[in-house]
């Protein structure tokens, strides 16, 4: 900044220069085409004598006695436009003769324009070195060793539309500030040391009110400033004052405030490294908006001194809901050395987040973060570069809050120091109590401590903290030969399950209905690769004590769980033993990070209890059936599993046997031995082929549970040879006559899961060889209707077969046929979910009983096959049997076959 300053500085008395160049000329007769001639000549090549750029006129034009007038007036640096000037107009204090200096008294610039362009490194072109020196005069001139002193003797300089540009150096738009004026008056003091004293005022449209006071030698081109004043304000209504482009910059941040700025103290044109000057500058009530939070800055002042030996300068003010303290010296020199230092009272966070680039300062408030800033800090920068050579600082922030979207943070005391020094760096960062609510769940934090060291011998990282109920510390150290291979250790000890399990939970890696309890160890240790994570080599372990693990309200009590797992060559390897009550998992787990390949699982299951993921199942929430369990079993058995790496596909394998299994049907509890079970099951599909041993019979289930399909459960079942007595004895009451016989079955059903029961659909059959069923309490109630001598047969020789087809609210009985030694019976109908009863049943007597009543059985026999038709209607526990009409039999058939999946 002060070097642009100076050079500004300098294209003032450039274009001064330009004016006041004319006083090498000699005088001709009046409207000579010479005397133009030697006048142009002797401007160029004396002005040119004097500045670095080059210098190029237009016209040239002498109009007796006293007036030369210029256009087109041109510096240019490396091909840059510098300073361009329309007309310049000079006014002679006296008529011109040769070979006598001429006198200029007044100089008039109209739209003189100042162009500042920046290159590639963010320097001014041509600024730095505008003037030279005095003594590279033309010499080949007459009086070569004239000084401007016997040439100008100005009094007045006028400027008329001029402007100011700005080119920054990544390609944006030119911001330029245009009509300028202003007057500078002049008068000459102590001559022959060639000072002039001048003063000028410039006015833009009230936006800013600039007064110039000084002298400035012109034969040395030492500039002194006595002083220049600059006062300024800004508002929405003087935007239009301003470039569009800027006018686009103060409608984005809502700016407006108050300046003035002092500046007093000499400047060498020929070299602004001797400067010596001094300036102070206020701000009062500027406010500004960025990222949608406005900004107030009650009062700043800045004030500071330039000198050949030392550069610095000092602010202080009351800025972010704050005070600020700042220092900063840059002493010159081959090490270009900078020093600064500051102290900070109470600045807000939140604000301070505003002065960071503009997308990383909207990142930073959506975090809403808050908290007050205190702290000193004190720092060198070295070297062309810039480079930080040390820094030492010390901050608190209390109490520090933010929020991202439902997680929150907060603690009581911030603390952050850095001790940067040449060779080495140690930054810490400590609070005595932090909360962190991560969706919502509450984590809490003692004593966090973490320290972080850097030398040539390499780096260090040392953590301590009380969390999740436990102590955490862990210890990262740089390998010597490889500073991006850090040896890792890390323990654990204390940490609750709970508070574990709630923070999976909030980071959606474990279901909310799944938690855990008790006390967690674990550690790891190994080589931790910086460049390339998966390439480190690890190894970790974890336990649990006093577990246990709950779903939906359902607790089970884990004896004990050790986890311990390797991070190798790519590859993550995890071996789990797990006990919990009655049950043990062992299970392994291997997963390659090199490529995209799927996580291999496999492992084993013993004696896992089924009873409760039944009932979840089946109910489809969380309800447990407590009274009546339907299904229970232990479950031993081989697992495999294989899931994608991105959770998009996996498969799913289990062999196991179920010891100690039953199922309980209507009060009767059935044992089901030698139960061997498969599972295959993946992202689309799942298949369960079973078989066990029940009463004395053999049971094959096979069920399948397809995504694709409209219905996408199916079950299939085979059983043979069943004892249907040894199933009423397992639930026998007193006074009860049970049926005999052996039963086998087949059938289908299938549904959509989504949709039950209006998608239930299946057939069957149902055969019984060897039975005792005339005694059912439905065949008993047709039988004293039809032939009541029957009931006095009792015979285990009946036979049974049955056709059905399964609908929504009821099963549709194709047909059925019961015979006996004493009766047939044979019939359709229906039997719905409820226990309610239509069928339709003709009945005939047998053989036997024709051969034992002779002529009587054999009439019976023949009028029950072919008259009596039977109605059963009422209820499975209740039937109630009559007479059928004679011709509502027929009638009723044909319902069935028309329409036989509508209820009645």
């Amino acid at each position: 900044m002060k070097q642009r300053t100076g050079r500004i500085v300098a294209a003032m008395v450039g274009i001064t220069l330009l004016g006041a160049g004319g006083g090498w000329w000699f005088v001709g007769r009046s409207g000579s085409t010479e005397l133009e001639d030697w006048i142009r000549y002797y401007l160029q090549s004396s002005l040119q004598a004097r500045l670095n750029p080059r210098v190029s006129f237009g016209k040239l034009d002498y109009r007796f006695p006293r007036t030369v007038t210029l256009s087109d007036v041109t510096l240019t640096s490396d091909a840059v436009p510098l300073i361009s000037i329309k007309r310049i107009q000079l006014e002679l204090g006296k008529v011109p003769r040769p070979h006598e200096p001429l006198v200029i008294e007044r100089i008039e610039l109209s739209s003189p324009a100042v162009r500042l362009v920046c290159n590639s490194t963010g320097e001014l072109v041509g600024w730095s070195n505008l003037v030279r020196a005095a003594k590279n005069a033309v010499s080949s001139e007459p009086r070569a060793e004239m000084r401007l002193t016997d040439v100008l003797s100005i009094r007045q300089v006028t400027i008329h539309g001029g402007s100011l540009g700005y080119v920054p150096n990544d390609g944006g738009e030119e911001m330029t500030l245009g009509n300028i004026a202003s007057r500078l008056d002049a008068t000459g003091e102590r001559h022959s040391t060639g000072w002039l004293a001048f003063s000028a005022r410039l006015n833009r449209e009230e936006l800013a009110d600039i007064a110039l006071n000084g002298r400035i030698n012109v034969n040395t081109g030492e500039l002194a400033v006595e002083p220049l004043r600059v006062e300024a304000s800004i508002d929405q209504a003087r935007y239009h004052l301003f470039p569009p482009s800027f006018q686009k910059l103060l409608r984005e941040h809502q700016v407006a405030g108050h300046m003035t700025l002092e500046v007093k103290g000499t400047i060498p044109l020929g070299d602004v490294g001797e400067r010596e000057v001094h300036f102070v500058s206020d701000l009062s009530q500027l406010t500004f908006a960025n990222a949608g939070r406005q900004i107030d800055v009650r009062q700043v002042r800045a004030q500071g001194d330039l000198t050949r030996e030392r550069a610095e300068a000092s602010l202080a003010g009351e800025i972010l809901g704050g005070s600020i303290d700042a220092h900063i010296a840059q002493i010159p020199g081959e090490s270009q050395t900078t020093e600064f230092s500051t102290t900070l009272r109470g600045l807000q966070l939140a604000q301070l987040a505003i002065f960071a680039p503009l997308s990383i300062s909207r990142r930073l408030l959506d975090y809403q973060i808050e908290g007050r800033i205190t702290g000193t800090g004190t720092g060198r920068i070295a070297g062309e570069q810039a480079a930080l050579a040390s820094l030492s600082a010390s901050v608190g922030i209390e109490p520090f809050t933010f929020a991202v979207l439902d997680q929150a943070g907060a603690c009581e005391h911030l603390k952050l120091t850095c001790d940067i020094r040449a060779a080495s760096q140690v930054f810490e960062l400590s609070t005595p109590r932090a909360v962190w609510n991560f969706r919502s769940s509450p984590i809490e934090g003692q004593d966090l401590n973490i320290r972080a060291e850097s030398s040539p011998d390499g780096t260090k990282v040392r953590v301590n903290a009380k969390t999740l109920g436990g102590q955490l510390q862990a210890s990262a150290d740089s390998l010597p030969t490889n500073n991006q291979q850090m040896r890792v250790t890390a323990r654990a000890t204390g940490l609750r399950a709970e508070a574990i399990s709630e923070l999976a939970q909030a980071m959606h890696l474990l279901d909310p209905t799944i938690g855990a309890a008790g006390v967690v160890d674990g550690g790891l240790r190994g080589e931790w690769n910086i460049a390339d994570w998966k390439s480190s080599d690890l190894t970790f372990d974890a336990t649990l004590a006093q577990g246990r693990l709950r779903r939906a309200g359902d607790a089970v009590t884990v004896n004990s769980a050790l986890f311990d797992g390797t991070l190798r060559d790519e590859q993550i390897t995890l071996h789990a033993r797990v006990a919990v009550e009655q049950a043990a998992i062992d299970a392994s787990l291997r997963r390659t990070l090199a490529a995209n390949q799927p996580v291999q699982i496999s492992g084993k299951i013993e004696t896992l209890s089924l009873s409760p993921v039944i009932a979840h199942f089946a109910d489809g929430a969380t309800r447990r059936l407590a009274t009546a369990r339907t299904f229970d079993a232990r479950l031993n058995g081989d697992f495999r599993a294989s899931i994608a790496s991105r959770g998009e596909a996996f498969t799913l394998e289990l062999d196991g046997k179920l010891e100690d299994a039953y199922w309980v049907f209507n009060g009767m509890r059935v044992p089901l031995d030698n139960t061997v079970l498969h599972l295959a099951a993946s992202d689309r599909r799942m298949d369960i082929n079973a078989s066990m041993d029940a009463l004395d019979g053999k049971v094959r289930v096979r069920a399948s549970l397809d995504l694709l399909q409209d219905r996408p459960m199916r079950i299939d079942w085979d059983i043979n040879g069943l004892r249907i007595e040894k199933a009423y004895a397992l639930g026998r009451t007193a006074g009860s006559t049970p049926n005999r016989g052996r039963l086998s079955s087949s059938g289908t059903l299938a549904a959509r899961l989504d949709r039950l029961p209006e998608s239930l659909i299946g057939e069957g059959s149902v055969e019984v060889d060897h039975g005792k069923l005339i005694q059912s309490s439905i065949l008993l109630s047709l039988a004293s209707l039809v032939n009541p001598t029957a009931l006095l047969a009792s015979s285990d020789q009946d036979h049974g077969r049955l056709r059905f087809r399964v609908f929504p609210n009821h099963v549709a009985i194709d047909s059925f046929d019961v015979t006996g030694p004493s009766l047939a019976i044979r019939g359709e109908g229906r039997v719905y979910y409820d226990g309610r009863l239509d069928l339709l049943v003709r009945t005939s007597a047998q053989p036997a009983l024709e051969s034992t009543l002779g002529p009587v059985g054999s009439l019976l026999g023949s009028l029950g096959d072919r008259l009596v038709e039977i109605e059963v209607d009422g209820t499975l526990a209740s039937p109630r049997s009559r007479i059928a009409p004679i011709d509502s039999g027929p009638q009723r058939r044909a319902r069935f076959a028309a329409d036989p999946g509508r209820p009645r």
